[in-house]
């Protein structure tokens, strides 16, 4: 299930400007990079290199995976914001059954990391 095309942050200039003025959050297998905007609509970019995952098949996979997550959450977040999402270069996956088994584990750790910069407003499973 692909994010629809009006919540992808797709331009340069947008994402340079998320990597100078906006908050990182850290966790054990990603980075959250998030910028308030004025506007009540929120983008997401998913950045994926390949120091962290080197095959494009798997990169592909990851992408689709956060991308369902964001799907589902969006109507749970508060406010205009510019997020992107990293998978952190020293967690690199080496097969598909080990992106199955850590996809949980991400989905958790980003609800946590948004829980604690206050982007949720409320909470679903």
């Amino acid at each position: 299930m692909a994010l629809s095309e009006k919540y992808r942050l797709k331009k340069r200039e947008d994402i340079a400007l998320v990597y100078r003025k906006g908050r990182k959050v850290t966790g054990q297998y990603l980075i959250l990079r998030i910028l308030s905007v004025p506007q009540n609509k929120t983008q997401i970019a998913f950045i994926i290199g390949r120091k962290a995952v080197k095959k494009a098949v798997l990169r592909n996979r990851l992408k689709r995976v956060l991308s369902g997550f964001w799907q589902k959450k969006l109507q749970d977040l508060s406010g205009g914001k510019k997020i992107i999402v990293e998978i952190k270069p020293a967690h690199s996956f080496i097969s598909l059954a080990e992106i199955d088994k850590m996809k949980n584990k991400m989905k958790k750790e980003m609800i946590l990391l948004l829980k604690k910069q206050g982007i949720f407003i409320k909470q679903n499973k």
